[in-house]
This record gives C-alpha cells, structure tokens and sequence, in this order.
C-alpha cells in the first residue's frame, strides 16, 4: 500500500527560502496563521515556531540597544544567501581599488 505524500504548509516553504528580513518574517508568520487555522500545522509546531521567533527577535533588539553602530541586524537565515555580485563588490571599493582589478 503506497502513502501519499503530505503536502508541505506554505509557511515551511516561504520559511525554507530564508526569513532574511523584516517583511519576510511577517509574510511567514502571517501564512503560519493561515496553515495552523486550516490544520496544515499543528498548535505545537505554531507554538514552536512562535517561541523561536520570539527569541531571535528579543536578540535583535538587544543587540540594536547594546550592539555597535552601524552593524547591520540580521534575522537568522534559513537558506543560503545568494553570492554578492561582482558590481556590488566594485561599488564598496574606491576607485583606485576598482583601477588596480581592472
């Protein structure tokens, strides 16, 4: 007897790309309503989810309190970032910088 596959929540999906900012947490959070509302997921998971990004949210704010001028806060990336590109590497260099690499 052959199972058929669960389908994954849209929220684990958006969430497997990367939660990488600020818009992009609330569209996670706010499809996780939608599946945990529709029973995609389950109260525990939405509870666990919840609970974790509560804590990344609470060290943000710290660190934005506390942290040093001008480091950029980040949320925890669930996916790889994509590679800068060779243009925006050349656009923090001065020009000499950009001279001398041709």
């Amino acid at each position: 007897m052959t199972e058929t596959p669960v389908p994954i929540p849209k929220s684990t999906e958006m969430a497997m790309r990367g939660i990488h900012t600020d818009a992009d947490c609330a569209a996670v959070f706010t499809q996780l309503v939608g599946d945990t509302l529709s029973g995609a997921v389950d109260r525990h998971r939405t509870n666990a989810a919840c609970n974790s990004i509560r804590q990344v949210l609470r060290m943000i704010e710290l660190k934005h309190k506390y942290g040093s001028a001008g480091e950029p806060i980040k949320l925890i990336e669930h996916a790889p970032a994509s590679p800068p590109t060779r243009e925006s590497v050349l656009a923090k260099l001065t020009k000499e910088e950009r001279e001398a690499l041709g």
